[in-house]
């Protein structure tokens, strides 16, 4: 039988423009400190908790909830002043974010879960780690903030968006595609999120060191990932400081990070979220725990899928099988 309290959440105020960017209307809500959370769970395996952008919501998982990765519970949040929770009396920051994740944690009755955190959720997701290390079980890291400068993005004018689909509609391409649709809907809604947005890149700028330094002392198994042609996070910066740390071997030194550098400019959770579920399936099952020794396969190239390549290595120390598969196929969706 629900509580009062329980009724009292499910009553609080949503903004209708926000929800828009977060959890379903059917969505669970938790209460943790003092905020209402919003959240949804999809699918069946490892836990995995996404976390999404300041001034955006959990709707940046959406595409990749669609494309159904294989092994992986997907558990999306909504952080306080986005989506459908409520509204917090602290500052909307990095710490209280690792605050709150930690609560999280602890009501849903998990030990560990794989964090999968994009810009300020991917500084989040790291600075939880170098925390709480025993409770993470690995880290995808998708455009992260906080690793070098991240530069302002200013919004397409009207009169160009205008222009740009002019010109496919003479072309006959389709006049908007997913990402760029995502990108405008999070951009209508900039100044709703100006000032969460403005204490937010406050608090990653802060910790700009210790988030670095976290990443070089390679507290779990981690995979960056990057839009090759981001505006708002440049690649090359990244690479240069990610290149001595690399690792294209089997993950025999957990904390040696690898890179998936995926075409675009956007979101790689946008622009092409089925090869972006094909690769957290991998990078899951590598990370969980087995009774016994089987294959647990992930991707072998740093920089896949940008050439194409689909080589898998299994990840157990001590087993160096490979194999080089068909590019749309998964060995992680096999049955054995």
């Amino acid at each position: 039988m629900r509580t009062q309290r329980e009724f009292e959440l499910e009553r609080l105020p949503v903004d209708p423009e926000k929800a828009a960017l977060g959890a379903g209307p059917e969505c669970s809500r938790v209460e943790l400190d003092g905020v209402s959370l919003a959240w949804e769970a999809w699918g069946e395996g490892v836990p995995v908790i996404c976390l999404h952008a300041a001034g955006h919501g959990s709707r940046d998982f959406k595409l990749l909830r669609e494309a159904a990765p294989g092994g992986c519970r997907l558990l999306l949040l909504d952080w306080p002043g986005h989506g459908r929770s409520s509204v917090d009396a602290q500052s909307f920051t990095v710490e209280r974010c690792v605050l709150l994740l930690a609560e999280f944690l602890n009501a849903q009755g998990w030990h560990s879960a794989v964090l999968l955190g994009a810009e300020f959720g991917a500084a989040v997701a790291l600075n939880f780690a170098i925390q709480h290390p025993a409770r993470v079980r690995g880290l995808i890291l998708c455009q992260p903030a906080g690793l070098t400068p991240s530069v302002a993005h200013k919004p397409a004018s009207s009169a160009s968006r205008t222009l740009r689909r002019r010109t496919r509609g003479v072309l006959h391409k389709p006049l908007d595609t997913p990402a760029e649709l995502e990108q405008e809907l999070v951009e209508s809604l900039a100044m709703k999120h100006a000032l969460l947005s403005n204490q937010a890149a406050l608090s990653v700028l802060a910790l700009e060191d210790s988030l670095r330094m976290g990443l070089v002392q390679g507290v779990c198994p981690t995979l960056i990932v990057l839009a090759a042609r981001s505006r708002t996070f440049p690649a090359k910066p990244l690479c240069r400081f990610l290149e001595p740390l690399l690792s294209v071997t089997p993950i025999e030194q957990p904390g040696l990070p690898k890179l998936a550098v995926f075409p675009g400019r956007y979101s790689p959770l946008w622009e092409d979220p089925a090869r972006f579920a094909q690769m957290l399936s991998g990078f899951v099952t590598a990370t969980a725990p087995l009774d016994g020794h089987r294959h647990a396969w992930t991707l072998a190239a740093a920089d896949w899928p940008a050439r194409g390549m689909n080589q898998w290595l299994c990840t157990h120390p001590g087993c160096y099988a490979s194999q080089a598969l068909p590019v749309e196929e998964n060995p992680n969706r096999r049955k054995y």
